[in-house]
């Protein structure tokens, strides 16, 4: 009896684990939604404000103006893999949008600081022509967010182009070129993030 009891309260316990991760990922789906068509505001934790995305998108970046919406683009993907998505915005730059709290955080990235966006959630960042590092985030928590990094390297070329020699690490453990090349070949094979046109219609898809 005891061990039918305990079974029970573990299914249980299952299941409103189940429920709490579908409730979170309507309300954040809700939530994303309202912030693309502006009628809710996000906070964006660069500026430490509240506004709307227009408004946002009316700041710009660092190297200038965003893209008008009709040539912006946006991915959906759980970049934290907690099982509530995130919006991933291509404007130029790229601004990540989270759920947590009933508030929705923006994230600004420029565009060399997240390329290569994949399914899975991890990104190349350029650091330059010859060094880089692949990340994903690790996790969301309000303002702030904490990425991990899977791989760095960072390679030095004579004049003429020749290779001189690099530096290559996993998870920041230093390793010999051939078996970081190994470990990014299986990054590099993650599929890419599918992306859609911002456009309402779009909006009301995910």
């Amino acid at each position: 009896m005891k061990k039918i009891f305990l079974r029970l309260t573990l299914v249980f316990a299952l299941v409103l684990l189940f429920a709490a991760h579908a409730f979170a990922a309507t309300d954040a789906g809700a939530a994303l939604k309202a912030v693309l068509k502006n009628e809710m505001a996000l906070f964006s934790a660069n500026h430490d404000q509240s506004m709307t995305l227009n408004e946002l998108l009316d700041l710009g970046g660092e190297y200038g103006p965003y893209m008008p919406k009709e040539y912006s683009r946006f991915s959906v993907i759980d970049m934290d893999r907690d099982g509530v998505p995130e919006i991933v915005l291509y404007v130029g730059d790229n601004i990540v949008l989270h759920y947590e709290n009933d508030v929705v955080y923006a994230y600004l990235f420029d565009a060399r600081a997240m390329q290569m966006l994949k399914k899975d959630g991890s990104y190349h960042g350029s650091n330059g022509a010859s060094a880089g590092v692949y990340i994903r985030v690790k996790k969301f928590d309000g303002k702030t967010f904490e990425e991990e990094y899977l791989g760095e390297y960072s390679e030095e070329y004579d004049f003429d182009g020749n290779f001189l020699g690099g530096e290559y690490k996993i998870k920041g453990n230093v390793v010999p070129k051939e078996e970081y090349d190994r470990m990014i070949a299986e990054l590099i094979d993650e599929n890419y993030a599918d992306e859609s046109d911002f456009t309402e219609e779009n909006i009301e898809k995910f």
